[in-house]
């Protein structure tokens, strides 16, 4: 994985995990909390979604499509984690209160 390629995922995923406050609410992080969930599972997620979803390696792809499913996987990913991470908080907030 080259530089650009992580830079990529980092941003998309703290993207990622800002976009997703609007879809779940509930779960937001606050928005510093939002963007560090979101950029720790852009990079960490963003290759494993862009191979479940058949877009193979990165490198292999090539060209704009690439591109373009390196920003997709990584979004996702960086709104999954955000939305992970806010369950996770809920439950150890209801369960100790």
């Amino acid at each position: 994985m080259d530089v650009t390629s992580l830079l990529v995922q980092v941003i998309s995923g703290a993207a990622g995990g800002i976009a997703g406050v609007a879809l779940f609410r509930g779960y937001s992080l606050g928005p510093l909390g939002n963007a560090v969930a979101g950029a720790v599972g852009g990079v960490l997620g963003g290759q494993a979604l862009a191979s479940l979803a058949g877009w193979g390696d990165a490198s292999a792809a090539g060209g704009a499509v690439s591109g373009v499913s390196n920003v997709v996987s990584s979004g996702v990913a960086g709104l999954i984690a955000m939305v992970v991470a806010g369950v996770v908080r809920k439950m150890i907030g209801n369960s100790s209160g």
